[in-house]
């Protein structure tokens, strides 16, 4: 029997046997060469700061092209001591081959000495070739954790050489130092920014080139760096039949986006319109009690739905029965199991949108409606040509937030249907949790994720650009 409780350590427990009985036991333990890759961070480190110097040296006395010429010396440095590194681990497992190689080999000679003990030498012999492809594993690990160490110290590098380059460095200084008052008044909440957006941010995307997961928690992440390997796995898998795919996900969530902002948008635009009429009664009333869906948390709106859609003691299944209709059980099907999501969503978003027409439609000046009265224009046509011109500044970004907010609703697919049947009615960003917190795959949750984050950019910027959200309806005519 071989176990490996530690990466550093093998234990081989070998039974003694005597006339097919056994009789006793005899462990081994056998600690793999760890020195090298656990000083190589250091060694990298170490040496990077000492030929550092070579760039001051070099710009002293060489001024053209000086920061290329420091900087591949330095890249020559570093890599010299990755080769270095690799020459040293098989070097070191070369000598723990030859080492374990001659132990077993002599304690297979002493047990084949008794006539009793050849049962347990012969396991003595199988086991060596497994012991060896051990070896050879944690050898691999060894060589992999020097080569990312390599190439996350030399982009490290490479990074700071293009911002000193380009004079980045210099200009940001400049700026900072021009400005050094109005900078020290917004330094607390530059610092939150920093710490609570843009630093999850960057961390999620290193992370989303590295094979982090539950089980290689302890390892550091430069080297467990895997490039792009993660989303090639994402992006090049087109089996999509299956509810955990990518592009089979992505589908659903556009459709649970389109159909919830096209709802959210019509319901809205219709409720602001008939609240903005002053012949309506109790207008401030009404305004109150449909708001109300959107002030009520919505992780309390979603459980309380969840209950409703329950088949056998829910609201809704209760109200069918009502009228002779059989129990639905809603989260069974895909397709009931999305309507369930997709009505809780509608309750839920409808408010913000009628908010913000009404908004809109309270500003537009009347006397463009009584100018196209005198004119004869039908109440269609003032819709057409004053009410929706004027309204898309005030709408356009709402739809684009909706879209965002939507995009990534995670209360509602969370709580409601959980995703049911079996990942059926997840999307993108329940998908990138149920990678991270139920599979454990925290580097390919975040690869996933900064798809997620690519597909909302381009469509914000895109939408932008296309819609020309940033400009007033007047500046547009």
């Amino acid at each position: 029997m071989i176990s490996w409780p530690a990466p550093e350590t093998i234990n081989i427990a070998l039974p003694i046997m005597k006339e097919g009985k056994y009789t006793g036991i005899v462990d081994l333990n056998y600690k793999t060469p760890k020195s090298a890759p656990q000083n190589f961070g250091l060694l990298f480190f170490v040496m990077l700061i000492f030929f550092s110097g070579i760039y001051f040296v070099v710009l002293k006395f060489i001024r053209r092209f000086s920061r290329i010429i420091a900087f591949a010396l330095i890249s020559l440095i570093l890599f010299i001591s990755y080769l270095i590194a690799v020459q040293s681990i098989n070097s070191n497992y070369s000598d723990f081959n030859n080492c374990k190689n001659k132990e077993l080999f002599r304690i297979e000679s002493v047990l084949k000495a008794e006539p009793e003990l050849k049962e347990t030498a012969t396991f003595v012999d199988s086991q060596r070739t497994k012991l060896s492809s051990f070896a050879e594993t944690n050898k691999a690990a060894d060589l992999r954790f020097a080569r990312n160490s390599f190439v996350f110290i030399w982009l490290a590098t490479f990074a700071i050489f293009a911002l000193v380059e380009f004079r980045v460095v210099n200009l940001i200084w400049k700026v900072f130092f021009k400005n050094r008052i109005a900078y020290s008044y917004i330094a607390p909440a530059t610092f939150g920014m920093l710490l609570l957006v843009f630093f999850p941010i960057f961390f999620g995307l290193i992370l989303s080139f590295t094979d982090y997961s539950l089980l290689k928690f302890k390892e550091p992440i430069w080297a467990l760096f895997i490039g792009f390997k993660n989303f090639i796995d994402i992006l090049s898998d087109f089996n999509i039949f299956s509810y955990q795919n990518f592009y089979y996900t992505l589908f659903i969530t556009v459709i649970w986006t389109a159909t919830n902002v096209i709802l959210h948008v019509a319901i809205g635009l219709f409720l602001a319109i008939i609240l903005n009429m002053t012949m309506v009664a109790g207008r401030r009333m009404y305004r109150i009690l449909l708001i109300l869906p959107w002030a009520v948390p919505n992780y309390i709106t979603a459980l309380i739905w969840r209950g409703m859609f329950q088949r056998e003691f829910g609201a809704v299944n209760g109200l069918l029965n009502l009228f002779g209709f059989p129990s639905i059980s809603w989260f069974e099907k895909p397709l009931t199991a999305f309507l369930t999501n997709l009505t809780t969503n509608v309750w839920l978003g409808f408010p913000f949108m009628m908010v913000i027409a009404l908004g809109a439609l309270q500003s537009i000046p009347a006397e463009l409606y009584e100018a196209a009265e005198i004119d004869g224009a039908t109440p269609w046509q003032k819709f057409k040509r004053i009410t929706l011109p004027l309204l898309r500044p005030a709408m356009t970004p709402a739809i684009i937030l909706g879209v965002v907010w939507t995009f990534n609703m995670f209360n509602i697919i969370y709580l409601v249907s959980g995703g049911a049947p079996y990942g059926a009615t997840d999307i993108l960003i329940t998908s990138a949790y149920r990678w991270a917190f139920e599979r454990y795959q925290y580097g390919y949750a975040a690869a996933y994720s900064t798809i997620i984050f690519i597909i909302l950019l381009g469509y914000t910027l895109l939408n932008i650009r296309v819609t020309r959200a940033t400009e007033s309806a007047y500046e547009s005519r």
